[in-house]
């Protein structure tokens, strides 16, 4: 093996434990907060990502909505530039509930922050 294959192999090898390191730092409970879609009353969201996959739940005391209160499937694309793609599967647990595609920034180790489609904004912390 020269030295021009040595290298490139170890640079991929640096590449790919970064990758796996930055998906183990996701893993965890998130804890945030958005305004509903419609009531404008703000919900808090509850986030938990571990290797086998992720959940999504809007958390409310003050109402019985079927949607609230629940966890949904959560899968996370990757993206560059410390960006990942949270896609929430709601009709997959209860039919007629929502399921939305949001992509977020990771502004730092314990920061996740994004808007949804309709312009609201989320901001979820590592707990």
């Amino acid at each position: 093996m020269n030295l021009l294959t040595k290298t490139a192999s170890m640079l991929l090898l640096v590449s790919s434990l970064a990758q796996a390191q930055s998906a183990d730092t996701l893993y965890g409970e998130w804890i945030g907060t958005t305004k509903s879609p419609s009531t404008a009353n703000e919900l808090q969201i509850q986030v938990k990502i571990s290797q086998a996959g992720g959940t999504w739940r809007y958390v409310t005391a003050a109402s019985k909505a079927t949607c609230l209160n629940r966890d949904f499937p959560l899968s996370i694309k990757p993206m560059p530039n410390a960006k990942m793609i949270f896609n929430v599967e709601g009709p997959s647990v209860i039919t007629g509930c929502p399921s939305f595609v949001l992509t977020l920034d990771r502004t730092d180790e314990l920061t996740l922050t994004g808007t949804f489609k309709d312009g609201r904004h989320v901001v979820l912390k590592k707990q």
